[in-house]
């Protein structure tokens, strides 16, 4: 069950970065 919402978490984390560089580049 942790590992499941381990990976949830750094999938989340992983998307939020994304989009923050593709925020960097739009600007």
């Amino acid at each position: 069950m942790l590992d499941c919402i381990e990976i949830l978490v750094s999938d989340y984390r992983e998307q939020e970065a994304i989009h923050l560089s593709i925020n960097k580049y739009d600007t």
